[in-house]
């Protein structure tokens, strides 16, 4: 997001929040970049699995 000119426009939805190992924090109205390096999305297997069809 650092790098774009759109970098204000962030799409967040809370129904991906169960398929996420730590999902996106927001406060403030922004969001709250974490200590992990690349995009920052780790995926609950045990979750995508089970809700999986």
């Amino acid at each position: 997001m650092c790098v774009t000119p759109t970098a204000h426009w962030l799409e967040y939805a809370d129904w991906w929040n169960p398929v996420i190992r730590e999902p996106l924090q927001i406060a403030g109205g922004m969001a709250v970049v974490g200590e992990v390096s690349g995009s920052g999305v780790d995926w609950n297997e045990e979750a995508v699995e089970r809700l999986s069809v």
